[in-house]
């Protein structure tokens, strides 16, 4: 079991903050090899959290 997918399991806010921080600088074509060592069931969580990251990211670029 992955760092990951204990993050998900946990779902502390704190929790919740590291995966989007360690989702927000992964190359799109990485992503698809994080989604696979992910449960299927917590799989949707992994998305929401890579969308938060993604606009995280454009947020922070927009203010450069």
């Amino acid at each position: 079991m992955g760092l990951i997918t204990l993050k998900l399991i946990a779902r502390r806010a704190q929790d919740r903050a590291d995966v989007v921080a360690l989702l927000k600088y992964l190359p799109e074509s990485e992503y698809p090899f994080i989604e696979a060592g992910v449960s299927a069931p917590k799989r949707r969580a992994l998305w929401l959290l890579r969308e938060e990251a993604l606009e995280e990211l454009a947020m922070e670029r927009v203010g450069d």
